[in-house]
């Protein structure tokens, strides 16, 4: 997407498209690795001095409650965040903490809500987000 897409996908969820904004969401467009707002940031202050890491996290949380974003708690590996809010299946290695998509046409995730709404009718629990993460060893640390 380029910045005037990108402008009006903030302005269209009644945001201003601050220059900073408009990086941390292009920054998450740009990208499959499911950054921290850490690593954001970090990759972000070359072009803005002034960017501070409190709002790359205010960002990443309006940029969320917009559903833009989705915020990722990957067991041991700290909130990640991802610009595909679709539904989709992570991978995510046990020892380094790589998280990769699983993106492929033949899981049809169209029994995700039906599988929400059983867990809500047989369990106390009040699901808020469905979320599919398959733990294994990257190829990196099979080596």
């Amino acid at each position: 997407m380029n910045q005037g897409e990108l402008s009006s996908l903030l302005r269209g969820k009644g945001f201003k498209a601050t220059p900073q904004r408009l990086a941390i969401l292009k920054a998450l467009m740009d990208t499959h690795k499911h950054p921290t707002a850490e690593r954001i940031f970090h990759s972000l202050r070359g072009d803005f001095p002034t960017l501070s890491l409190a709002t790359v996290y205010k960002t990443l949380e309006m940029l969320k409650t917009a559903g833009l974003v989705s915020q990722l708690d990957a067991h041991g590996g700290g909130k990640r965040y991802d610009a595909n809010t679709e539904p989709h299946c992570h991978l995510v290695c046990s020892r380094c903490g790589r998280m990769d998509d699983l993106v492929d046409p033949v899981i049809d995730f169209q029994w995700l809500p039906r599988l929400v709404e059983h867990a809500r009718e047989v369990t106390p629990f009040a699901v808020k987000r469905p979320e599919l993460y398959l733990y294994g060893i990257c190829p990196g640390c099979q080596e």
